[in-house]
Order: structure tokens, then C-alpha cells, then sequence
């Protein structure tokens, strides 16, 4: 039983820590293109692959 708590809290740390990261990497997705309509250079580099 304590395995499969233990595993459940994992997975949901996964899960959480996959979509906050997707919702960094769209934000900056964003922002780059703004960024890049205004002429300015902007690296998202650490919110990609």
C-alpha cells in the first residue's frame, strides 16, 4: 500500500512539474513573438529542447 501512495505522489509530481513547465515554454513562446515583432532578440533556451 505504501508503495502505490508512494508512487501516486511521484507520478503527481511528474505531472505537475510537465505542465507548469509546458505553460513556461508557451508564455515564452508568446513573448518571443512579440519580442521579435518589436526587433528585439529574446532566448527562451532554457524552456527548450
Amino acid at each position: 500500500m505504501d508503495i502505490i501512495f508512494f508512487f501516486l505522489s511521484f507520478l503527481q509530481k511528474y505531472i505537475i512539474a510537465a505542465l507548469s513547465y509546458k505553460l513556461l515554454k508557451s508564455y515564452c513562446d508568446i513573448f518571443k513573438g512579440d519580442a521579435d515583432m518589436a526587433g528585439v532578440r529574446v532566448n527562451c533556451s532554457p524552456f527548450q529542447h
